[in-house]
């Protein structure tokens, strides 16, 4: 009885127990502003994002928005991130107009102030392949940094209305139990 007991004293401790994950927050927001650029087939774009600000943070996830419009052809329109440090991260192009948000896991990121981001578009020919007025309007850019601030993590705590309940269910059982 006594072990059947602490079982379940066990359990019901193990219950409440959590894990506090620390939470993401904007760190800070960056824009290119307007760009008006062209891109007629495949094509390059650099851009500039001050992020000296945020230097000495952790820097977790990145979230680019590009506002553009794409003339025919949506899908036939990917973009490739590059700097050196950020390589291969991609995105494709489902509508004809944005804005459009991609985010990237950036575990491992060394902020050094200046972030030169060349996007590398791409134009793939679908059914309608030769099409060659099918293009890539960039209108803006804006980066969000992402990360944790360094603040400690809160967890949740169980209200007591629950808790009470869960007492005077476990009372029951045992009152119960006895009585057999």
């Amino acid at each position: 009885m006594k072990k059947k007991f602490a079982t379940l004293a066990a359990a019901v401790a193990l219950t409440f127990c959590g894990t506090a994950q620390a939470e993401l927050i904007l760190l800070g927001t960056q824009s290119s502003g307007v760009i008006q650029t062209v891109v007629p087939h495949d094509g390059s774009y650099t851009t500039q994002f001050d992020l000296t600000s945020l230097i000495g943070q952790q820097i977790d996830r990145f979230v680019l928005t590009l506002n553009y419009t794409i003339d025919k052809i949506a899908n036939e329109w990917s973009f490739t991130l590059d700097n050196g440090q950020i390589s291969g991260l991609t995105g494709t192009f489902d509508s004809l107009v944005g804005p459009k948000d991609f985010s990237f896991d950036m575990q491992g990121f060394v902020n050094t102030g200046i972030l030169d981001l060349t996007l590398v578009f791409t134009r793939t020919p679908g059914q309608n392949g030769n099409s060659n007025d099918n293009k890539f309007h960039l209108e803006g850019a804006k980066l969000e940094a992402w990360g944790d601030n360094g603040s400690t993590p809160t967890t949740d705590v169980p209200e007591p209305a629950t808790l009470a309940l869960l007492g005077i269910g476990l009372l029951g059982a045992v009152g119960l139990r006895r009585k057999a």
